[in-house]
C-alpha cells in the first residue's frame, strides 16, 4: 500500500475461481464415456444392448479414469496466482498473457455483458494514446465482473488522468450531482 492512501485504494488481488473447472472435469467424465459406449453400440449393435451389466461397469471405469485425468489436468492450473491486480500505479491483467497499464495510460474503462444469460464479460481499456484493449473475464474468487469494473472505476478516477480545465477540459461535470456516470 502507498502512503498517505486510505485503505479502500490498498492493492487488491483476484484469483481463478476453481468451481468452473470442477464442473468441467465432472461434466466430461459423465459426457465422453456416454458418447463412447454409444459409438461402440452403433458400430457393433447388440453387443453392448445385451450386456447392460458389462456397459454399466465399462461407463463407471471410463468415467473414473476421465476424472482421474481431467483431476491431473487440473492440478497444473495455478489458483493462487493472482489474474487481476488492481493498485494505485495501475492495473495487471495476467491471464495467458501479462498486460499492465498504468492509470495515467487509461483514459477510459468500459464494461459489456454478453450471451443470453451474460455469461460473457469483457472489459475495454481505451487507450490515452489511441486504441483499445479487450479483456475477457474469467470467474474469479470474491467477485463479479460488474464489481471489478466498478473498483477499477473508482480507482481510475482517484489515480487516472484529471481533465485539464485551462486546455477545454470540462468544467462542469453533471456526474457528479447526478451520480450517474459515462460508461
Amino acid at each position: 500500500m502507498t502512503a498517505g492512501l486510505p485503505d479502500s485504494f490498498s492493492r487488491l488481488e483476484f484469483k481463478r475461481s476453481m468451481l468452473p473447472y470442477r464442473l468441467l472435469a465432472f461434466a466430461g467424465s459423465v459426457v465422453i464415456p456416454s458418447m463412447v459406449l454409444k459409438a461402440a453400440e452403433a458400430i457393433v449393435p447388440g453387443s453392448l444392448s445385451v450386456h447392460h451389466h458389462f456397459a454399466l461397469v465399462a461407463w463407471c471405469l471410463m468415467a473414473a479414469g476421465c476424472l482421474f485425468v481431467f483431476s491431473r489436468l487440473r492440478a497444473r492450473v495455478d489458483f493462487e496466482k493472482p489474474i487481476v491486480i488492481v493498485e494505485p500505479g495501475g492495473v495487471t491483467i495476467s491471464d495467458f498473457v501479462t498486460k499492465t497499464w498504468s492509470w495515467a495510460s487509461v483514459s477510459k474503462i468500459k464494461f459489456y455483458e454478453s450471451g443470453q444469460l451474460k455469461e460473457s464479460k469483457v472489459l475495454v481499456f481505451h487507450l490515452v494514446a489511441g486504441g483499445s484493449e479487450t479483456i475477457s473475464l474469467r470467474p474469479m474468487v470474491g467477485t463479479t465482473g460488474r464489481q471489478l469494473f466498478d473498483k477499477m472505476r473508482a480507482y481510475h478516477r482517484k489515480f487516472g488522468p484529471q481533465p485539464d480545465r485551462a486546455t477545454g477540459g470540462s468544467s462542469f461535470n453533471s456526474a457528479s450531482w447526478t451520480g450517474l456516470d459515462d460508461e
